[in-house]
């Protein structure tokens, strides 16, 4: 995986080796490598800038590099669970963590992550997710193709759909 920073000045990268590196593309050269654990690293930038999530896997917990200096940046420990997938929110200001074990899905403060919302509970195990580009919203497929939608700010369920594809790949 790769993604440039909102930028483009820096280039973020997640290899097989099961390394994060920071480029400058500029300058030229590495900013700051961050080796994961044997299940790999999960890259994800914050749009706004200024921060990525570096690993969230194995470890129970999420760690974040400045992509300016290349420094760590602090961490988050995950709720309950060691392997999950994460990602901020369009805004940059929400972190949505997918537990890789659960029907569950959480909402952290992006700036100093805090717990916002938990969403979920109920239905089968979640396998994909995703952001609305305002924020307001995220969707979540259940293994048992029940798609569901809630408000970022209240938690509240506003739509379930039974969908009829197993084949779905992304939402």
């Amino acid at each position: 995986a790769a993604a440039f920073t909102p930028d483009s000045r820096r280039l973020v990268t997640a290899s097989r080796d099961h390394t994060a590196i920071v480029w400058n593309v500029t300058a030229g050269g590495v900013m700051s490598a961050e080796e994961g654990d044997s299940e790999g690293v999960l890259v994800s930038l914050r749009p706004a800038g200024g921060r990525v999530l570096t690993r969230a896997r194995g470890t129970g917990e999420l760690r974040f590099v400045d992509t300016v200096t290349g420094m760590a940046a602090g961490s988050l420990k995950l709720p309950a669970c060691e392997n999950a997938e994460a990602r901020f929110d369009p805004s940059g200001s929400v972190l949505l963590v997918r537990p890789w074990d659960q029907n569950r899905l959480f909402l952290f403060d992006a700036a100093d992550g805090r717990p916002r919302i938990e969403l979920g509970g109920e239905g089968a195990l979640v396998t994909k997710t995703a952001l609305s580009l305002d924020g307001a919203w995220v969707a979540a497929l259940h293994a048992d193709l029940t798609l569901r939608v809630w408000a970022t700010r209240t938690g509240r369920l506003q739509a379930e759909f039974k969908t009829r594809d197993e084949n779905i790949c992304t939402i």
